[in-house]
């Protein structure tokens, strides 16, 4: 099963590759969730003052919390870049940042940064797990395939951890605990 999902994935890969470098893949849940995402950000980038911004990110807030009910918060084989992986003094966590670029914006999938932000998420990935030996192999710059859960919040639907609403909006960074990850281009 494992051989079968690692070949569809790099068929997916194969399909993105064009003359002029190569491109980061996209499945079809992940470029709908992205892709509205970054029409959210047009509407918010051309509202005419702050009313109409603030109505536009509830909007955004509520879509986003519908679309993680409809896939029970789950990510499943999506495709970004390592933007970052970062240990704690000692190595007993990871941090890890990965980025998707499609759609003119930037939107990151990671952990927290350091315990006490994630104290009640527990996204920060332990030395010793087979999530933390997959992502040692990995450097920045790598295009992977991950999967996870995202975190839930009352607020925003899923956990977002931009501090305005122009961030949350531009260059969402959507806090989440990954099971799993492997390179697809490297």
């Amino acid at each position: 099963m494992k051989k079968l999902e690692i070949i569809s994935s790099l068929m997916i890969a194969a399909i993105v590759l064009t003359s002029c470098g190569v491109d980061v893949p996209i499945n079809n849940t992940q470029k709908e969730f992205e892709e509205k995402r970054s029409s959210f950000f047009e509407l918010y980038d051309n509202a005419v003052n702050d009313i109409q911004r603030s109505g536009i990110w509830l909007e955004t807030n509520d879509w986003t919390s519908d679309f993680s009910k409809q896939n029970n918060r789950q990510v499943k084989k999506w495709f970004a870049e390592v933007y970052s992986l970062s240990t704690s003094q000692g190595g007993d966590y990871l941090s890890v940042t990965l980025v998707s670029e499609k759609f003119n914006i930037d939107i990151e999938y990671k952990t927290w940064s350091n315990r006490f932000s994630d104290s009640d998420d527990n996204t920060m990935i332990r030395k010793g797990s087979d999530i933390y030996e997959s992502f040692s192999s990995l450097k920045e710059g790598d295009i992977v395939c991950f999967s996870g859960r995202l975190i839930r919040d009352r607020e925003k639907g899923i956990r977002e951890s931009s501090l305005t609403e122009y961030g949350s909006l531009s260059n969402p960074e959507f806090v989440m605990k990954f099971t799993d990850v492997y390179v697809v281009i490297d």
